[in-house]
């Protein structure tokens, strides 16, 4: 069975297609197969890497399209002459390869296998200006490609003049006769249009006849000799254009392989390109291979479905649990669960991106083989069980422990205790030959079978009793149920028939199945209460973030109340000076002792410096480490921040206080024990230790995230309002990992990247 027919790869493969814009780029697209080596699949996913940062970064690549030139210089070896339309297409792609390369020059700094791929361009510059020579824009020779040539249009262009002065003149000689007072040209004849009952009148050649019969087409003998010139002329140029075409086309074969190469070097950067789009359009990110056997695909989704609609869900293996037995009702989801991991593996061995949240991780898998779906062979006369049989007995022949096998719906089809007995047997063997295997059943003997051995493990999916629909989620260790007799009681099959069909099953197979539908139905509302915890948790930080503006609302007015006061007594002591300068003058004038007059001066002086100095005091500055008292709330702490005028205040509670310096005073720590409280051992120095940021440059993305998780938790602990995460520029992909990593958080309130001044695009700004 094709493997990639029955897991969509080729549809898979289309879709890259869409995204090229060359003739044989597109071409490669739908030779996409995966790559037989390990290396050769790293380093194809290394260049869809650098090329996925420079679209994230940059934008798309300035391609143009481009068509296989190897075909036209095959012909041209083989004698043909290229034509203008031929040299426009070579011409062009130099020009394309020129673009790119000068797109690309300065923005290869973080991908040296792109670099070194635009190293293998050659240089036809000259040859580009040889073309440009000859070939004008709207594909024609110049005149000027050659004397000869410029000097036969010349007189062409000459003999066209006078023939179209005689023909004026022949058209009032024979006006009485024609159909039409115009000229026209058959077999590249200067012609006039003649009434046939008047054919004898004009002397001539007749060359064409009308539909109509009523019109014929006549060279007169005055300008046959003129016309001959003409075509003479005519049949020169010709000779002369393709003399020049052959000529161009025998230089342009000098330079045959350089053409080829550069012609493949776009199409493998389209290729490239195409595959980043596509990637970044599934949302997703480039894999990576791993020694030990496994996969890690964290929040996959099937690539075909539409992403609005599709659950995605996490698969794991691992070299110590390698096979996985998947069961559930039925249109629950397996089927899709086994397509999307059998797809996911080809796509990664093609050099193609992933639709995970987070980059995945698989062994090198040599070949993918499945078992999938309705098998029946007509044209072998094959029931769907025997088909089903075969093609697993098929599987095993070959399958080695560095394969990966995909089985749907395990040895139905036939009596259910044989069937059961076959599956357990399969299973068996896979598992004592160590092959890395995915099996959906409705077994129950299955499902015990894996939880009583090592290497295998049960799996599910999810199913609302209430609601007798399928949830599409994937569960991890936990069996699922069939649900069958379920569903029948729900939709209509009488009670006593039910009654009676669970009372044909075997009591450990009815204990089984209940126990699991009663371990589904805790798992269900363990996930509901996480869920509202979460929305509690957010809610609650959504109101602290309310008060917080609240504080910082009531500290700005009373700041700008203090501002306006100083300020209208500051006018109000300047106004009284003045007042008093006028007074003194006129005390002095009426005999007043002037010592007196200037100490009372010297007083509503000493008042505006008292008051400017207060205001001084008010506006004290305070620096990190500062133990002070909040006036207004009469509560001390510690500044642990400062952003410009506003002061970060953490009090011995752990609670923080935004607030500004006038609502601050100095204060003395006081060295009176505490009654003591419960505490974890540890926090309060964790929570000293923490910075407002934090630097993850040089991190693999699975080492950031180990970092990054506990550090928000501690800055959320210590009540930062925000912090800032340096992740530098780089490929684009650390920078993606982290921000889907924040937007499942739910106490993040919102995420950005920095400002102009703080580290713009390679760092992003949490707010909580």
């Amino acid at each position: 069975m094709d493997i990639f027919a029955l897991l969509e790869f080729n549809e898979i493969i289309t879709k890259v297609k869409d995204f090229t814009k060359t003739e044989l780029g597109a071409e490669y697209a739908l030779n996409i197969a995966p790559f037989t080596s390990e290396e050769e699949a790293t380093y194809a996913l290394n260049l869809v890497n650098e090329a996925d940062s420079i679209l994230t970064r940059f934008g798309a690549l300035p391609l143009a399209p481009s068509h296989k030139l190897a075909p036209l210089l095959d012909e041209a070896r083989k004698g043909n002459i290229l034509t203008p339309h031929d040299f426009y297409l070579i011409s062009a792609d130099v020009l394309n390869i020129v673009k790119v390369n000068y797109y690309l020059k300065d923005k290869l700094d973080n991908a040296p296998l792109l670099k070194a791929m635009l190293k293998r361009e050659q240089d036809l510059a000259l040859l580009a200006a040889e073309i440009n020579k000859v070939i004008t824009p709207n594909l024609l020779v110049k005149d000027n490609a050659s004397h000869e040539l410029a000097r036969i249009r010349k007189n062409i262009a000459l003999s066209e003049d006078r023939l179209n002065k005689a023909a004026q003149g022949l058209i009032s000689k024979y006006g009485a006769y024609l159909a039409e007072n115009l000229i026209t040209k058959r077999d590249g004849h200067f012609v006039i249009p003649v009434k046939t009952n008047y054919k004898n009148k004009v002397d001539g050649i007749i060359y064409d006849i009308s539909n109509s019969g009523q019109t014929i087409f006549v060279e007169p003998s005055e300008i046959a000799a003129l016309n001959t010139t003409l075509i003479s002329y005519q049949n020169d140029e010709i000779i002369e254009v393709n003399r020049i075409l052959r000529a161009l086309t025998l230089e342009t074969l000098k330079y045959e392989a350089e053409i080829v190469n550069n012609n493949i070097l776009l199409a493998e950067l389209d290729l490239i390109f195409a595959k980043a789009s596509y990637g970044q359009k599934i949302k997703g990110f480039v894999p990576v291979f791993t020694k030990t056997r496994g996969l890690q695909f964290k929040n996959a989704r099937h690539p075909l479905l539409d992403p609005s609609g599709v659950v995605a869900n996490t698969f794991n293996l691992h070299d110590d649990k390698f096979i996985i037995v998947i069961s559930g009702p039925n249109a629950g989801g397996k089927t899709v669960a086994l397509k999307t991991i059998g797809l996911l593996v080809l796509m990664a061995k093609s050099a193609l991106m992933l639709p995970v949240s987070e980059p995945p991780k698989l062994y090198f898998y040599t070949n993918v083989y499945a078992s999938i779906g309705d098998e029946q062979s007509l044209s072998q006369n094959l029931s769907t069980f025997s088909s089903h049989v075969k093609r697993i007995g098929e599987i095993m022949d070959v399958a080695t422990c560095d394969d990966l096998v995909l089985l749907d719906e395990l040895a139905t089809g036939t009596s259910p205790e044989e069937g059961e007995a076959l599956a357990l047997a399969i299973a068996t063997y896979l598992l004592n030959h160590k092959i890395s295997s995915v099996i959906s059943s409705h077994y129950s003997r299955l499902k015990e079978f894996a939880y009583s051995r090592t290497g295998i493990i049960n799996a599910s999916m999810a199913f609302d009793e209430k609601k007798l629909t399928p949830l599409y989620e994937y569960h991890e260790e936990v069996p699922g149920r069939s649900y069958g007799l379920v569903v029948a009681r729900r939709f209509g099959i009488k009670e006593h028939v039910i009654k009676d069909a669970e009372s044909f099953l075997s009591d450990g197979v009815y204990d089984f199945e209940t126990t699991i539908g009663k371990l589904r139905n805790e798992i269900r509302l363990l996930e509901l209460e996480r869920d509202a915890l979460a929305k509690e948790r957010a809610a609650l930080t959504k109101k602290e973030a309310e008060l917080d503006k609240k504080i910082k609302r009531q500290s700005d007015a009373e700041e700008d109340f203090r501002l306006t006061k100083n300020e209208r007594l500051e006018k109000e002591i300047n106004e009284a000076i003045i007042k008093l300068d006028e007074l003194v003058k006129s005390a002095l004038s009426s005999g007043a002792k002037a010592h007196e007059i200037i100490e009372l001066r010297e007083e509503i002086k000493k008042l505006g410096k008292d008051t400017k100095k207060s205001a001084a005091v008010e506006h004290k500055t305070f620096a990190l480490g500062d133990y002070v008292e909040v006036k207004k709330l009469h509560v001390k702490g510690e500044i642990t921040r400062i952003r410009g005028e506003e002061y970060t205040i953490t009090l011995a509670s752990g609670k923080m206080l935004r607030v500004v310096a006038s609502d601050l005073e100095s204060a003395v720590k006081s060295e009176r024990k505490s009654t003591p409280t419960v505490t974890i051992k540890g926090l309060e120095e964790d929570l000293t230790s923490v910075k407002p940021e934090i630097n993850v440059i040089g991190m693999r993305v699975d080492e950031a995230l180990n970092v990054i998780g506990p550090y928000l938790d501690r800055a959320l602990l210590k009540r930062y309002p925000s912090v800032r995460i340096i992740h530098g520029f780089g490929t684009g992909a650390l920078r993606r990992a982290i921000h889907d990593y924040l937007a499942k958080l739910s106490f993040v309130k919102s995420y950005a990247l920095a400002g102009e001044y703080e580290g713009q695009g390679g760092a992003t700004i949490v707010t909580f």
